[in-house]
């Protein structure tokens, strides 16, 4: 038997937390369900840089490297595949999100809408012309 484990706390359809427990130590990893066909759950690298207990000890680079290997093994045998990435601020997304086109508005309570970028004139033409193709079978 080994002296550590994992437990998969689903909280809501999209959070999880994931709790790594050793001798001595225990870590809690935040993860929400992927927006990617690569992943079932993500998370940010930075949730693998303290533990949760005892509280802000540093995880050095051979430790997280053996945490991730064992979370590797723990959740093939589930079938589960969880990915992580760097994290990102809020405005660090909005920034994104504006580079790609869309326009994110917030608004007085705090909340962000996104509106979509205008189809230029050309992709509009190109999908008239494809449904006039359909429908006069061309």
């Amino acid at each position: 038997m080994s002296d550590w484990s994992f437990d998969l706390d689903r909280k809501s359809m999209r959070d999880s937390v994931l709790t790594y427990e050793e001798p001595g130590y225990q870590l809690a990893i935040y993860l929400e369900r992927s927006g990617v066909k690569r992943y079932d759950l993500v998370g940010v690298e930075e949730s693998l840089q303290t533990w949760t207990a005892p509280a802000g000890e540093r995880i050095g680079a051979a430790k997280r490297e053996e945490i991730l290997g064992r979370l590797e093994s723990w959740a093939a045998a589930r079938r589960i595949r969880v990915g992580f990435g760097p994290g990102q601020t809020v405005e660090e997304f909005l920034a994104q999100m504006r580079g790609a086109g869309w326009k994110p508005e917030i608004l007085p309570d705090g909340q962000v809408r996104y509106h979509p970028p205008k189809p230029s004139l050309t992709s509009r033409l190109r999908g008239v012309w494809f449904v006039c193709r359909k429908v006069l079978g061309m």
